[in-house]
């Protein structure tokens, strides 16, 4: 039986507060695609209404992971 890796992406994302915390949104996951949405919230800007580096620091941890499997 194949394995849906969205599904097993989706609930891996789930199962990480962090994420849960930023609104992380798995969208596409399979063989040589992956891609994560994240809505940009005031909560996650610095002082000068850029995204906060540590949250870009998070989308590359991510989806530096979900290339090797999750």
């Amino acid at each position: 039986m194949p394995v849906d890796l969205l599904a097993l992406g989706r609930e891996t994302l789930k199962n990480q507060a962090f994420s849960q915390l930023l609104g992380a949104q798995l969208d596409v996951f399979e063989p040589g695609q992956a891609q994560l949405s994240l809505p940009v919230t005031p909560q996650l800007l610095q002082q000068n209404g850029f995204v906060h580096g540590g949250v870009l620091a998070y989308l590359i941890r991510v989806f530096g992971g979900y290339p090797d499997g999750v």
